[in-house]
């Protein structure tokens, strides 16, 4: 059955386009893929991996605050790198990313996500803890101090490296009029953590931050008044309910497929 004999039209993105969209994003936009505190944008050597940049193109990284540290009221902290090195999509069925076992296999109408990720933490000299003030405490204390963190001096970038992986689906969410393609996270896995406790509660973390913080962002508007032909008429794009064989959005053969309605109003 053709793909349009359910609906008006329908998208089509397929996993090998998704990847090289990503790769190349990843050379133009470097700045979306790292971030640091200003130390790291003041010497970018002291990164944990190199940033790739198209010609032309400079490295630059997002600019975060401090890395507060715990019991010094916010006012001490340290120095710390984040980058994305490496991002991967996979439409069902599986044959881009090897998942983990916790995650395997692909579940149908599904996909995979893989990502590559390194930190740094800027680790201080001995000689920073005997120099630095003793913590201020109490509101009182607080009021009387310069509340901005400052960077403890440093000795080394302590660099590691994860691998994170996870599973999720595409679906439609809200009313005609109010419609959206959303993410919604399945599993996620943290490859190469100890203990469990710890693996556990950053995987956690991690799939907190995907589905409140992230995803919401990369919500695609489904309903929008497209065109006003010559003041004539309007067309409006609507999400296809799902019904018998047609499931919207699709992911299937290495593709997701999005079937949308046009509706023709003055």
């Amino acid at each position: 059955m053709p793909f349009t004999d359910r609906s008006d039209l329908f998208a089509r993105i397929d996993e090998t386009a998704f990847n090289r969209f990503v790769i190349h994003s990843m050379r133009q936009l470097p700045w979306l893929f790292n971030y640091g505190t200003p130390l790291f944008v003041t010497d970018p050597q002291l990164l944990c991996e190199r940033i790739e940049t198209a010609a032309g193109v400079r490295a630059e990284i997002t600019v975060e605050p401090l890395l507060p540290l715990v019991g010094t009221s916010g006012t001490v902290g340290l120095d710390f790198c984040l980058q994305i090195t490496r991002v991967e999509l996979d439409f069902h069925p599986q044959n881009v990313i090897q998942l983990p076992p916790e995650l395997a296999p692909l579940r149908p109408r599904s996909f995979a996500f893989h990502a590559s990720v390194c930190a740094g933490i800027a680790c201080p000299e001995p000689r920073a803890f005997t120099e630095l003030p003793p913590p201020v405490h109490g509101v009182e204390g607080r009021r009387k101090v310069d509340f901005r963190p400052k960077p403890v001096p440093f000795k080394e970038i302590s660099c590691f490296c994860l691998d994170v992986f996870a599973t999720g689906s595409i679906i439609i969410v809200g009313p005609e009029g109010a419609q959206r393609l959303i993410g919604s996270v399945g599993g996620v896995e943290i490859v190469d953590i100890a203990p469990t406790g710890l693996e556990d509660s950053l995987e956690c973390y991690l799939r907190s931050v995907l589905q409140i913080a992230l995803l919401p962002r990369l919500a695609v508007p489904l309903n929008a008044v497209v065109l006003r032909l010559m003041d004539l008429a309007t067309l409006t794009i609507f999400a296809t309910p799902s019904a018998g064989s047609l499931v919207n959005p699709l992911i299937e053969n290495d593709a997701i497929s999005v079937f949308v309605n046009v509706r023709v109003s003055p």
